[in-house]
């Protein structure tokens, strides 16, 4: 999955608003519901190194695919 910058902005304002994120939609299509607030941080971390990878030419690797934790109950 390519993230754009309106990804992150959209995720940084589902966090501000509710604290954890609802429901948020991406450009690919794609679509998150219900994430703990430390789950959204790292996905957010691992938005922000994959556009700023993508502005020099390298990518993220896809073993970085967040998953919500056990112990967060989402």
């Amino acid at each position: 999955m390519s993230f754009t910058q309106q990804d992150i902005d959209r995720l940084k304002a589902a966090i501000a608003s509710a604290g954890l994120t609802q429901q948020v939609s991406f450009a690919d299509g794609t679509h998150i519901r219900r994430m703990s607030p430390d789950d959204a941080a790292r996905l957010l971390d691992m938005m922000q190194r994959d556009v700023a990878a993508s502005a020099v030419g390298s990518a993220v690797p896809p073993s970085r695919v967040v998953r919500a934790s056990p112990r967060s109950g989402y």
